[in-house]
């Protein structure tokens, strides 16, 4: 979530990015159908690149949209859209995206206090929510988030290699499995 709102504040073509990611959220939804479906049961959600494209909504209405009556209805509204597709976190996803967001947009308090809330929410309440017992791992990388300066690494790998990790992960857990099996 970090890295996609980071993504978003720093692109060069804010209609690229979202077509760049709209384009490996539909590759990624065939590998992801087939490693989930292996875990036990069938699950029709989709992808978390879905969550993140839903977000990439909100935060484009967020950033231009003039006032706090209009711009927080439409994270609110992006949130009831990833719940109500079935998207990968749901409405969790949009709001620790938000959080990030924030965070990333020097409103770190605000950004920190959304993510710290959301995620014990989601740890105290898992009946509210996809995630439950995983968020404990959430809460963890808020030191990480803190530490983040903007700046990019001394080790870089090609951008696309970002967007093909995802899909192909995926597939090779599937691979895996079909081959032991």
């Amino acid at each position: 979530a970090l890295l996609i709102a980071e993504g978003f504040r720093k692109t060069s073509s804010k209609r690229n990015y979202f077509f760049r990611l709209a384009l490996f959220t539909l590759i990624a939804q065939i590998p992801f159908f087939l490693a989930i479906n292996i875990a036990g049961g069938f699950n029709a959600s989709l992808n978390i690149l879905f969550t993140f494209l839903i977000g990439v909504i909100a935060l484009q209405g967020y950033s231009i949209l003039p006032t706090y009556f209009l711009k927080i209805p439409c994270i609110i509204l992006c949130a009831g859209l990833a719940e109500s597709v079935n998207s990968d976190y749901g409405a969790y996803g949009i709001i620790i995206l938000f959080g990030s967001y924030l965070y990333l947009e020097g409103n770190k308090y605000v950004g920190l206090s959304v993510l710290l809330f959301t995620s014990t929410f989601s740890l105290l309440f898992p009946q509210f929510s996809f995630a439950g017992d995983l968020q404990l791992f959430a809460l963890m990388a808020i030191p990480l988030l803190m530490s983040y300066g903007g700046q990019k690494g001394s080790y870089s790998l090609p951008k696309m290699f970002f967007y093909w990790f995802y899909p192909i992960h995926l597939l090779i857990l599937f691979l895996v499995w079909y081959f032991i099996q």
